[in-house]
């Protein structure tokens, strides 16, 4: 194996993550080179009920040594983690543990970044955490100059969110023409690059119910979203709409078009987790490297 190794963080030590890194590591042992940095000693546990055998190395490039074992590049937490109990003593450790596998892969010694579940609330808890969320924090970390965007996707479904964690009163003032043809050119140029799709078919979804109904029920529909899909159109872009969301996910506009624009978070969410709960990922577009997670959350 001479390709380089995946990085995988361990995530907030009381949740689900360990959990899952190690029956993934089972699925594709051998097949995908994956390093993980991790407390080997809280680990150990967990792989031997698993029949996963870990291997502490101190560099990346270290695991063509252990084909057969699951490497760890170890640190350790500041006290023992209890599942389903967080403890904001370990929050320093988890914001280090993504900084440290980040670099790696910036610095070219691992391929991709895969990050386990976080709790936002304990890293602010237990640390000065700015972020809303993991998006964003690795974005500082590439020094990313666009903002990065989240996209949920199965083998059937990609979903963008213009606005993410932020509270639903406060979508509105978040939205505008700019920002759209900002963000729908970037998904548009990553959708190509990394999913080999020429010209992608772009769906985007309104803000209000029914999308506006030509401004009967809200009128971000005509001031903001369709100015800049007839801008972005101009730009040969193949983008659509904007249409109600509650029709958008219908089979006939699924077969159609390869990612959908939603507005806000629960948009995006609730259709993809609804069809595929336990088959989607996050992908993380716009940086400079390859980042996914799963599309839940620390599961205590």
């Amino acid at each position: 194996m001479n390709k380089l190794p995946i990085i995988i963080t361990s995530g907030e030590p009381s949740g689900i993550g360990a959990e899952i890194i190690i029956k993934a590591y089972k699925k594709v042992k051998k097949k995908i080179p994956c390093i993980l940095m991790g407390d080997e000693k809280f680990l150990k546990k967990i792989a031997f009920e698993n029949d996963v055998i870990l291997q502490k190395i101190n560099k990346p490039r270290e695991y063509k040594n252990y084909i057969d074992k699951l490497c760890i590049l170890n640190f350790d937490y500041e006290v023992e983690p209890i599942p389903g109990k967080p403890n904001k003593k370990n929050s320093k450790k988890v914001i280090e543990n993504i900084i440290n596998s980040t670099k790696l892969v910036i610095n070219n010694e691992c391929a991709a970044l895969v990050t386990a579940p976080i709790d936002k609330g304990i890293l602010k808890e237990g640390t000065c955490f700015k972020y809303p969320g993991h998006t964003e924090f690795i974005s500082d970390l590439c020094n990313n100059k666009a903002s990065p965007i989240m996209m949920m996707m199965s083998k059937n479904l990609k979903v963008a969110t213009l606005t993410t964690h932020i509270p639903l009163k406060n979508v509105t003032k978040e939205i505008n023409s700019e920002k759209i043809i900002n963000f729908i050119k970037v998904l548009n140029s990553e959708i190509e690059l990394k999913f080999n799709i020429n010209k992608p078919k772009i769906l985007v979804t309104g803000l209000n119910p029914h999308a506006g109904e030509s401004g009967k029920i809200g009128n971000e529909e005509q001031r903001i979203i369709i100015p800049a899909i007839n801008k972005l159109k101009k730009n040969n872009i193949n983008v659509h709409g904007p249409i109600s969301a509650d029709t958008a996910f219908l089979k006939k506009n699924m077969d159609i078009y390869d990612v959908y624009v939603c507005m806000y978070h629960d948009q995006a969410l609730i259709p993809i987790k609804i069809l595929n709960f336990f088959n989607s990922i996050n992908v993380t577009l716009g940086l400079p490297i390859i980042r996914t997670s799963p599309d839940h959350g620390t599961a205590y």
